[in-house]
């Protein structure tokens, strides 16, 4: 039976082929002319770094050469073997704790957390769009801590397993989202309204970089004072834009967004239904909203608010691509979140505007397409007109134009609100666990 052994010839014992004694002699038939041993010896001192070598030596008498190059061939394939799984496991293991360590399974004294925790982090739910629920965890005042994941193939086993998402920001610390907080029970006062960290975190999930929240005002670069979309993002493909939060009211027919937020006609049209009976006989004739303001203004027929210019007095006016504007100030879309109106209508200081509240669906809306379909005139050919302010300190109350534009509208082809999560699915990880929940594959 070959058990890997030679046969030493003068003393009639077996003996390892690998001792150094035995290496020595091989060397010495190299130079007899066989350069195949000379390889294979230089591979075993390579290897050998990684092993003991036996104390026992004893010289060698006559053996088969090729015997001896076979026996040193699969040695050497057994001891790569070993090396390479040594390699791996320690690369794996490593790489798995700090997995664990940003789920938050990690102890503060280095051990494992708890196993339910740990086993309900392996058997996490997977929603539609192939990816896995958040890990959640119940807070002491009924809120909840969601630590957001994603599937990774794990480079040394080929599996899949759960790592967690990082903030984009800061690529060191995991992205989580808590509910049921204020602002500054999350450690974010410097945030006005609450549902601005759930859209902040949904454009994280969506896949943006540098998601930065701008002041409500600041100076832009032409030197003057502007009002900034709420947050400027880099989006995957190094593009910049300016995106504006603000919620949606589940089941309305309309998308909402003012085009003027600061207008009011004068005299007997001053009033919110005088404002809308005067824009609306304007845009009958053919016109478009945003020319019948500027006409109206220019004319004296509609004050407008400050020295805020009529161009950027309101969410659509500033989508304008063929108007001239501070980069900063100018919108390209909005993010809202979807709440019910039971949700929406709560007690004030329950509010998604005051506490974080996760949102049954998100909405997005291409400023510059709503635009474009307004001056062309395929949409927005109604108007509304709401109050928006309690005046200036005159008497004299603003109100803020809203074309009506449908959910379901489009604009050469494409609709004017898309749902965010058709593309980006981890966002659906923000969501109530109701519409969590009706996402989950079977």
């Amino acid at each position: 039976m070959n058990d890997g052994r030679l046969l030493d010839t003068l003393v009639g014992k077996k003996f390892n082929p690998r001792s150094s004694n035995n290496r020595e002699w091989a060397a010495t038939l190299t130079k007899q002319g066989n350069p195949e041993l000379t390889d294979i010896l230089k591979r075993i001192d390579k290897s050998e770094q990684s092993r003991p070598q036996p104390t026992q030596q004893r010289m060698a008498g006559e053996v088969d050469v090729e015997s001896l190059i076979k026996s040193l061939k699969d040695d050497i394939d057994t001891d790569d073997r070993m090396i390479d799984m040594v390699g791996d496991a320690r690369q794996y293991l490593g790489n798995r704790r700090v997995d664990l360590d940003q789920l938050g399974l990690i102890k503060s004294d280095g051990s494992l957390g708890e196993a339910s925790e740990a086993l309900a982090m392996l058997e996490l739910g997977r929603l539609k769009g192939n990816v896995p629920m958040p890990i959640i965890e119940a807070l002491a005042n009924g809120g909840e801590l969601r630590k957001h994941t994603n599937y990774e193939i794990n480079p040394v086993t080929g599996e899949e397993q759960i790592v967690a998402v990082m903030d984009p920001n800061d690529r060191r610390v995991p992205l989580q989202t808590t509910f049921g907080v204020t602002p500054a029970q999350a450690g974010r006062g410097d945030v006005l309204q609450a549902d601005e960290l759930v859209i902040e975190n949904a454009l994280k999930l969506q896949g943006n970089q540098n998601v930065t929240m701008m002041p409500f005002k600041t100076i832009g670069s032409k030197g003057t004072e502007i009002f900034p979309a709420d947050f400027r993002v880099t989006t995957a493909e190094g593009n910049v834009r300016n995106v504006d939060a603000e919620q949606f009211e589940a089941g309305s027919e309309f998308l909402d967004i003012p085009s003027h937020t600061a207008v009011a006609g004068h005299n007997k049209f001053a009033s919110v239904q005088g404002t809308e009976e005067l824009l609306q006989r304007e845009i009958n004739r053919g016109k478009n909203i945003f020319s019948v303001v500027n006409n109206l203004v220019g004319s004296g027929m509609i004050q407008k608010q400050g020295r805020v210019p009529i161009s950027t007095t309101g969410k659509l006016a500033r989508a304008q691509t063929d108007v001239s504007m501070d980069p900063e100030e100018r919108y390209h879309s909005t993010m809202r979140p979807v709440y019910s109106p039971a949700v929406r209508n709560k007690p004030f200081n329950q509010q998604p505007r005051k506490v974080v509240t996760a949102p049954q669906s998100f909405m997005e809306n291409n400023l510059e397409l709503i635009v474009k379909g307004i001056k062309e005139g395929k949409i927005g050919k109604e108007v509304e007109v709401r109050r928006n302010s309690g005046g200036d300190g005159r008497g004299r109350a603003f109100h803020k134009v809203l074309p009506e534009v449908a959910v379901n509208a489009q604009v050469d082809g494409q609709p004017v609100a898309t749902n965010p999560m058709d593309v980006s699915p981890l966002m659906a990880q923000l969501l109530d666990k109701q519409s969590m929940q009706m996402l989950l594959q079977k």
